[in-house]
């Protein structure tokens, strides 16, 4: 019993140290997010227009721009210490950046139009209920058939 006992313990440490280090993370995160600016002029998209999710949808963007305009910087740097004669690594970060920016952009963008369009089609199918807000409305239209 002291062998199994054993394991069950390693695991549970294991699983603590898991949960520790992802919660350390996203607080990261959200400090990160936080320390920039994003979330309150998020809010105060939102808080302007009215609408809760011209805020979402500010923030998708600005969360897209940070991070493909990071990650495409590191990448046209790596690229240009890589060896690659065309660019020298100052042009080949900027250009990257610039890159990947547009792209970071472009995916927040695609991801928001997905994202409502399929909201709407629920709606259309009576699924969420416009007058309460979103939440469920209480019938399916497989429950209509």
């Amino acid at each position: 019993m002291g062998f199994v006992g054993v394991i069950f313990l390693m695991v549970a440490l294991l699983l603590i140290g898991v949960g520790l280090a992802l919660g350390l993370m996203v607080g990261g995160m959200i400090a990160l997010l936080m320390a920039t600016g994003m979330v309150t002029s998020s809010l105060w998209v939102g808080w302007k227009s009215g609408r809760p999710a011209a805020a979402v949808r500010a923030m998708a963007l600005q969360v897209g721009a940070a991070v493909g305009g990071g990650v495409g910087g590191i990448l046209g740097w790596a690229m240009a210490l890589n060896g690659e004669e065309t660019i020298s690594p100052g042009w080949g970060w900027g250009a990257g950046a610039m890159a990947g920016l547009g792209v970071g952009i472009g995916m927040a963008w695609a991801l928001i139009t997905v994202a409502g369009r399929l909201l709407q089609r629920r709606r259309m199918a009576g699924v969420i209920n416009p007058e309460v807000g979103d939440r469920y409305a209480g019938r399916s239209p497989r429950n209509e058939r």
